[in-house]
Formats: structure tokens, C-alpha cells, sequence
């Protein structure tokens, strides 16, 4: 009996193992929708920019294939590392992210910064529409005003205090989808395996 549920549980990790390995359709109740996508490269010290402009909260991913490429927006269309420059920053080693809120301005500009640590960096760069922000606010014009659709966005400048507000609100998003999508991306044998051992520790021992 218990090599019998040993090896059923082996089977099950060994299932969820290959099919997390393999592409699947995407997940019901995903909360972003893909926009554009861009692929490039940029030589160490320079930038590369994009000038975006569709409505709406947003979520920009950057990932370095090689090297380390960082990400900077703003409501110019030439961005640059300069803190008088730039709106919001990603400067990590890893993924960059970005949440840029509904109401800040557009056409926006990006910019992709070619780190000087690599004399060359290449790049996927990914810009989502935010399903989690746009419902939530869905929700709130709707119970403010029931049976009243949600009025299209505006256009706000942000200047001094409100810009601060604005940039720590941003961050806070940022970590909220950062981790997120650290979670998605476990492989699914890892949450299985969790709970296989503590049926296993309750069954066999």
C-alpha cells in the first residue's frame, strides 16, 4: 500500500513537471493583455526610444537577454538617466518594470539605456495593458454612479508633491505585479510537490 502511493504521487510530480515545461494557453483571469513588443539592442552609454501613446494603465517589462539594458520613461519623448529627466526608473540587474498610471500623460516616451558595465546589451521588451488597475476603477465609477459608464481617461500633468505621489504609487504597483508574476512563473510541480509532502507526511508517516 504505501510503495503503491508512493509511486502514484511520483507520477503525479513527473506529469506536472513536463507539462509546466511545455507552452500552454494562457490563464483565465490573466491580469494584463499584451500591447506591443519590441526586440532590439543597444551599445553601452547610449539609448535606444520608443514614443507610445495608447490609454489606459500600463505595464512595461524589460528583459536583458544579454548584458543589462534599464528602462526610463517620460512625458518628453527623449528620456535619460537624469533624475530631472525622467518620470519613472527600473535600474536592476534582472527584469525591469514600469507601471505607468491611467492618468499620466500621452504620448509618453521610452527609453532603453545600454548599461556601461556591458559593451553591448540585447533586449525583449513587452508593453500590457492593466486588466487589475482598469477593473478596479470600472468598479469605483460604478458603484459611484450605478448604471453610468466610466467616463474615458484624462490627461493630468504632474508636478512637485503630486509627482511624488504619483512615482511612489507607481512603485507600489510595480512590487504588487512584480510579485505577482513571480508567483505565476513557479513551476506548478513545485506548488504540487508542497502539497503532496504534507499529504504524504499525514498518509505514510
Amino acid at each position: 500500500m504505501r510503495r503503491l502511493l508512493i509511486f502514484t504521487l511520483l507520477s503525479i510530480i513527473c506529469y506536472s513537471t513536463i507539462t509546466s515545461i511545455l507552452p500552454t494557453a494562457p490563464k483565465p483571469g490573466t491580469y494584463k493583455v499584451l500591447l506591443d513588443s519590441v526586440y532590439g539592442a543597444v551599445s553601452s552609454g547610449n539609448f535606444t526610444y520608443w514614443t507610445f501613446a495608447q490609454a489606459g494603465p500600463l505595464i512595461i517589462e524589460l528583459y536583458s537577454a544579454t548584458g543589462d539594458a534599464d528602462l526610463f520613461v517620460s512625458d518628453t519623448s527623449r528620456p535619460s538617466y537624469e533624475a530631472d529627466r525622467n518620470n519613472f526608473s527600473s535600474e536592476t540587474c534582472g527584469t525591469d518594470m514600469i507601471y505607468i498610471p491611467d492618468d499620466f500623460p500621452r504620448p509618453f516616451g521610452i527609453g532603453v539605456y545600454g548599461h556601461w558595465s556591458h559593451s553591448w546589451s540585447e533586449y525583449s521588451m513587452m508593453v500590457y495593458f492593466d486588466l487589475v488597475t482598469m477593473n478596479s476603477m470600472y468598479q469605483s465609477a460604478s458603484q459611484a454612479t450605478p448604471g453610468i459608464p466610466m467616463a474615458a481617461p484624462t490627461t493630468i500633468s504632474r508636478t512637485g508633491e503630486a509627482a511624488k505621489t504619483a512615482a511612489k504609487e507607481a512603485e507600489r504597483k510595480r512590487k504588487e505585479l512584480a510579485a505577482i508574476k513571480d508567483e505565476d512563473d513557479k513551476p506548478r510541480f513545485l506548488k504540487l510537490f508542497k502539497v503532496l509532502d504534507t499529504v504524504f507526511d499525514l498518509v505514510v508517516l
